[in-house]
């Protein structure tokens, strides 16, 4: 079959798009669903106000529909065979249900990491938009796949993909996971980075990133690098059952303090021979240890950061935060200081020494023991 050809039903075979418009009225509240081509192609609930009637124009068959993901496209697709036009007399800010069938796949993967991009006529390309809330569906006819997202409010035309985001700072190309010596281990690859900070991990046991626990601390990435990297992390998973699914998904952030979802997610069962353990008690580490939280937001928390002397030191410790240039942003410990039994730790509020508050993104710590560098940290601050 050619890339534009597409099986509806298994009988018919269509060269190029076909196209279906259906017109409906969303109100306020009310979920509104447009049925063409023999199925709900699409489902519209508006918050905020009626949209008046609005037309919903489905084209099957489209592939990267106005060059979506850039010039390589027809050759390496990378949005599903369905394309969405929604045009409200009044737009409103909606959840909406998208619909589509198996065979319109693509090399897309269905579920939680399937995003829905709309046109930006401003800046002539795609952009990832709204909010995931849900996936299901069979991908027939009578029951389709489909893909919920919140917060559009955006109405020019829609695709969905999953693979080859052209708005993530990082090409991901694997995330497994598997069982070593009675521990969950993630295994992932990335062919390029750019401005990637680093990492954190989140398990759920259910296929839904947006109730899933972060569960790995902070994991370095290698900023900017076109060289492809691999990571390894080791999961701790306390008194799970044999048997037992486990989800996981990676989040990235880059030099801006924003972070990134990725649409592989790597799943685990736990094997029959699974023996549940307890991690050893690790003696405390000397030295300045990561902030937490991390990242942090200064309007919801401080950040809090520790460091150790180690048995019967005393010294004079200073802690200092710096900015990407190397400047001095605040100085949040300065003191002599006598030894504790477990770590001390300092607070920064996220301003500088004159209460200004600071913009989002990479910031890093020292410390300075007697008078001598003794280690330094990253951290990153969200607004």
């Amino acid at each position: 079959m050619g890339e534009n050809e597409l099986t509806v039903d298994g009988t018919t075979t269509y060269n190029g798009p076909i196209q279906y418009s259906k017109t409906e009225n969303p109100t306020n509240g009310v979920a509104a669903t447009f049925t063409a081509g023999g199925m709900d192609i699409l489902q519209i609930t508006a918050f905020g106000g009626d949209m008046g009637y609005t037309e919903t124009v489905v084209k099957k068959g489209m592939v990267c529909s106005d060059n979506a993901f850039g010039s390589g496209c027809t050759n390496t697709p990378l949005s599903a065979k369905r394309y969405f036009n929604i045009t409200p007399t009044t737009p409103q800010t909606a959840t909406i249900r998208f619909n589509y069938l198996s065979n319109e796949l693509n090399g897309q993967t269905h579920g939680s990491g399937m995003k829905v991009y709309h046109w930006n006529s401003s800046s002539s390309q795609w952009e990832a938009v709204g909010t995931y809330v849900s996936s299901g569906g069979a991908g027939t006819i009578a029951n389709p796949y489909y893909v919920e997202y919140s917060g559009l409010s955006s109405y020019s035309p829609f695709v969905l993909g999953s693979d080859g985001d052209p708005s993530l700072p990082v090409e991901l190309s694997s995330f497994t996971a598997e069982f070593v010596n009675n521990i969950p281990t993630l295994y992932w690859t990335t062919q390029s980075e750019t401005d990637n900070i680093g990492w954190y991990v989140y398990r759920n046991s259910d296929d839904n990133f947006s109730n899933a626990e972060k569960v790995s601390n902070f994991i370095e990435g290698y900023g900017t690098t076109s060289e492809p990297h691999n990571y390894i992390y080791e999961d701790v998973i306390g008194n799970a059952i044999h048997g037992d699914t486990l989800w996981y998904w990676l989040e990235s952030i880059d030099l801006g303090g924003e972070t990134h979802h990725y649409n592989k997610t790597a799943k685990l069962v736990v094997p029959d021979d699974y023996e549940p353990s307890v991690p050893p008690e690790l003696p405390l580490k000397v030295g300045l240890y990561q902030n937490c939280p991390n990242p942090f937001n200064s309007a919801l928390a401080n950040t809090k950061i520790c460091f150790y002397l180690g048995e019967g030191t005393n010294a004079n410790v200073e802690i200092k935060v710096y900015n990407v240039r190397g400047e001095l942003v605040k100085n949040i410990w300065n003191q002599y200081t006598e030894f504790e039994k477990h770590p001390v730790s300092a607070v920064w509020d996220g301003c500088d020494e004159n209460g200004i508050l600071q913009a989002s993104g990479l910031y890093f710590y020292r410390m300075r023991v007697d008078g001598k560098d003794k280690e330094i940290k990253r951290l990153i601050l969200l607004r």
